[in-house]
């Protein structure tokens, strides 16, 4: 007898313990948390000897939630303008080859048509510039904003 409730008493603590588990998969719900991803280390912050420009450094982090994710950078000693050329021309952001070449002054909606992409919608302010690529599946953000001599830079990918 105490042999069979033995056995009956184990199957019954694993049994709801799959049925838990189970549950907490069907959620679909994440935490969002941030993760400090890394400090580029291999940019100098101080003035190299003989240099006019000292080189900005860069600190990351992680984002992640139910449906997006993507980083946010502080960026030091720079300006908006030389942040957004970077991701167009070192392609920091999926399809970066569809970003205009220079910020407008002016809000702008562009049309693409390619890649699943639809349009690309820039918003510039003096201290901020927005930027929406609309795709078929989900939108990717860019903000980026000016905190007095450093750039704050999102990039975050949604999914519909």
């Amino acid at each position: 007898m105490k042999l069979f409730i033995l056995v009956f008493s184990v199957i019954f603590l694993f049994s709801c313990q799959k049925e838990s588990n189970q549950q907490q998969k069907n959620t679909g719900f994440k935490k969002q948390e941030n993760i400090v991803l890394k400090k580029d280390s291999s940019i100098n912050s101080k003035k190299p000897i003989g240099s006019k420009e000292s080189k900005p450094e860069i600190e990351c982090k992680e984002i992640k939630g139910v449906m997006l994710h993507g980083e946010e950078c502080l960026i030091s000693s720079t300006s908006l303008e030389k942040v957004y050329e970077e991701i167009a021309d070192k392609s920091l952001v999926t399809d970066a080859e569809f970003l205009l070449k220079k910020l407008p002054e002016n809000e702008v909606s562009e049309k693409i048509g390619k890649n699943g992409i639809i349009s690309i919608t820039y918003k510039p302010s003096p201290d901020k510039i927005d930027i929406e690529m609309f795709y078929e599946g989900g939108i990717t953000e860019i903000h980026l904003i000016k905190q007095k001599k450093n750039v704050k830079r999102q990039i975050v990918y949604n999914a519909d």
